[in-house]
């Protein structure tokens, strides 16, 4: 019980004539690498407060009530690529596989 063997034949030939352009479309897709664009950052502090007062330390310098750290980076991410097979391409030079 399995794949017939008329079924075997066809796959295992299909997979040998796409076989080196697939291995192209997964190394690119395996091998990306994201982008930093920009990286913004903002740090918020609460001195004071008109129900608190300020904190003052022993020294004389105003200690924070709240602090508040905000970071944004943005990142372009490079899309997956798409391989589909073509039939009537197979006769060119890229084995029938179409990137997308």
């Amino acid at each position: 019980m399995g794949v017939a063997i008329e079924n075997a034949n066809a796959i295992t030939k299909t997979y040998a004539e796409q076989q080196e352009a697939f291995g192209k479309v997964m190394k690119q897709n395996a091998l990306r690498v994201s982008q930093i664009d920009s990286i913004n950052y903002s740090l918020t502090y609460l001195v004071a407060s008109s129900m608190g007062g300020a904190r003052v330390s022993e020294a004389g310098a105003a200690q924070p009530f709240d602090v508040a750290v905000t970071l944004n980076i943005d990142i372009q991410e490079f899309p997956k690529i798409k391989a589909t097979v073509d039939p009537q391409a197979s006769e060119g030079g890229d084995g029938g596989v179409v990137q997308e």
